[in-house]
C-alpha cells in the first residue's frame, strides 16, 4: 500500500516543476549610467546540458526571446556551449535563423538534453547562436512570438510549451516565488497555480486579466484604469507592459511632471537626465517617507497594486532613487521585478491571461512585536518583584512563625536533679 502512494505522489510530484533562480543585473544592454545596476536586472538559473551535463548561468525571458544558447563560435566572453563535446547534440535544420524582430543573434536550430534542478528534459529545442551582439550565455524563452510573417519557425522554442509537450506539466501556468527578505531569490513554479499546490494561497482571492494582444504579440499587455498619488488620481493610462528583466518601473512623460510638482520640487531632490530616461533622486535629508502610497487600479476594478515608499525608493551611493524613470521613448508603464516581487503574478500562456492574488503581502508588525516583547518582560519582571518582596518574606516569616511554635510546644523530656523523667506541661 505504502509503495502504491509513494508512486501516486510522486507522478503528481512531478507535475510541478521548481526552479531555483538569482536576480542579478544583467549584460544585455552596456551602459555606464549610475542606474543601470539597478534597471537591468534578469532572473537567473543554472541549466546542465548534454551528455557531459555543462553547466551554464542564464535567464529566463517572458517576451522576444526564444530559448537560445551562445555556441563555442560566438566572440562572447561569458561561457559558451561547447556542442562538440556532447554526444546527445544535433541539428534540427542547417540554414541560419536570423529573428526578424530583433537582430541580437543568428544561429540553428538544434537540440539536446538539459537539467533543470535535476529534471532532465530530452531532446529540448533551442537555437545555438553562431553569432551574437550581447554578451549573454543564452536564455530560458518563457514565452515566444515571433513576427506573424515567422509564426511558425520558432513554434515550441520556449520552456513552457516544450514541458507541456513532453507531458512534464499539466498545465501552461508559471509563476515567480521569491524567498528571502530581500526577495533576491526564489523559485520558478511551473505547472500549476500557486492556490493548487500551496495552502496560504486560497483561489477566491484570484483576480485574473485579459492580457493586450498587439500587432506582433510578442509582450504581455494589461489595462489599468487609472494611477493615484494618496487619494488624488493624477493619470489615466490604459496600458501597461509586465517585464521580467527591467528592475525598475518606467513610466510615461505625461505623468512625470504631477510627481515632480507633489513631491521632487523641493530642495534636496534633482532631476537627472540620460540618453534614454529622466529620473528623480533625493539626498539623505529629505523625509521620503511622506511621500504617498501609489495606487494602480485594474480596468475591471477588482485588484488595485498599492506601491509605498519603501517600493518606490532605492538607497545606493548615499541618496534615494525614486524606482519610477520617465522614458523619452515609450509613452506607458512597465511593471519590473520591483512590482513583480511584491504580488504574487501567474501567467497562462494557453490561455494568455495573467492573474494575481487580491490579498496584502504579509509583513511582519515590528511594533507589535516590540509591544509582546515589553508585555512577557513586564510579567517576568512582575512576577520576580512578586518573589522578592511578597512571597520570599512571606516564606521568611512562615519560617520563624513555624520555629516559635516548636519552641512554644516542645514536648521532649526533660530529667529533674534525680535522674528522673518528668511530666511535661505540669
Amino acid at each position: 500500500m505504502f509503495f502504491i502512494f509513494f508512486l501516486f505522489d510522486f507522478s503528481l510530484g512531478i507535475k510541478i516543476i521548481k526552479i531555483p533562480f538569482e536576480v542579478k543585473p544583467n549584460n544585455l544592454v552596456k551602459s555606464d549610467d549610475l542606474l543601470s545596476e539597478l534597471y537591468n536586472v534578469d532572473f537567473y538559473t543554472k541549466i546542465k546540458i548534454g551528455s557531459n551535463k555543462q553547466e551554464i548561468q542564464i535567464p529566463f525571458k517572458l517576451h522576444r526571446f526564444p530559448t537560445y544558447l551562445a555556441g563555442k563560435t560566438t566572440e562572447i566572453k561569458g561561457t559558451k556551449f561547447d556542442e562538440s563535446s556532447s554526444l546527445t547534440y544535433s541539428q534540427l535544420d542547417s540554414e541560419i535563423f536570423r529573428p526578424r524582430e530583433d537582430e541580437f543573434f543568428e544561429g540553428k536550430k538544434s537540440k539536446d538534453n538539459i537539467y533543470l534542478n535535476n529534471i532532465k528534459i530530452e531532446n529540448f529545442k533551442f537555437i545555438l547562436s553562431t553569432k551574437q551582439n550581447y554578451e549573454e550565455s543564452g536564455a530560458i524563452g518563457l514565452k515566444f512570438s515571433s513576427h506573424s510573417s515567422e509564426k511558425d519557425k520558432l513554434k515550441g522554442f520556449n520552456l513552457i510549451s516544450q514541458l507541456k509537450e513532453k507531458e512534464q506539466i499539466d498545465n501552461y501556468y508559471f509563476s515567480f516565488k521569491f524567498t528571502n527578505k530581500d526577495k533576491n531569490k526564489g523559485e520558478l513554479i511551473i505547472g500549476e497555480a500557486p492556490h493548487e499546490y500551496d495552502s496560504y494561497y486560497k483561489k477566491e482571492k484570484l483576480v485574473n486579466s485579459n492580457l493586450i494582444k498587439s500587432d506582433y504579440d510578442i509582450r504581455w499587455y494589461i489595462k489599468f484604469s487609472e494611477v493615484k498619488i494618496g487619494n488624488e488620481s493624477y493619470s489615466k493610462t490604459d496600458i501597461c507592459d509586465i517585464k521580467l528583466s527591467v528592475g525598475l518601473l518606467e513610466g510615461p512623460f505625461s505623468f512625470q511632471q504631477e510627481i515632480k510638482k507633489k513631491f521632487f520640487n523641493r530642495d534636496g531632490c534633482t532631476e537627472e537626465n540620460d540618453s534614454k530616461f529622466s529620473y528623480f533622486s533625493c539626498e539623505k535629508k529629505v523625509n521620503i517617507k511622506e511621500f504617498q502610497d501609489l495606487t494602480f487600479t485594474l480596468e475591471n476594478k477588482e485588484m488595485n497594486f498599492t506601491l509605498t515608499y519603501e517600493d518606490l525608493f532605492i538607497e545606493k551611493n548615499g541618496k534615494y532613487y525614486f524606482v519610477i524613470l520617465f522614458n523619452f521613448d515609450v509613452h506607458m508603464w512597465s511593471f519590473g521585478y520591483l512590482f513583480l516581487k511584491k504580488y504574487q503574478t501567474i501567467f497562462n500562456t494557453d490561455k494568455q491571461t495573467v492573474s494575481w492574488y487580491n490579498e496584502p503581502e504579509k509583513k511582519v508588525n515590528i511594533v507589535s512585536i516590540l509591544l509582546i516583547i515589553c508585555i512577557i518582560f513586564a510579567i517576568i519582571i512582575g512576577l520576580l518583584l512578586s518573589y522578592i518582596f511578597i512571597y520570599k518574606p512571606l516564606r521568611v516569616e512562615r519560617k520563624k512563625r513555624a520555629n516559635e511554635l516548636i519552641e512554644e510546644f516542645d514536648y521532649t523530656p526533660t530529667l529533674d536533679n534525680n535522674n528522673r523523667e518528668s511530666k511535661l506541661g505540669i
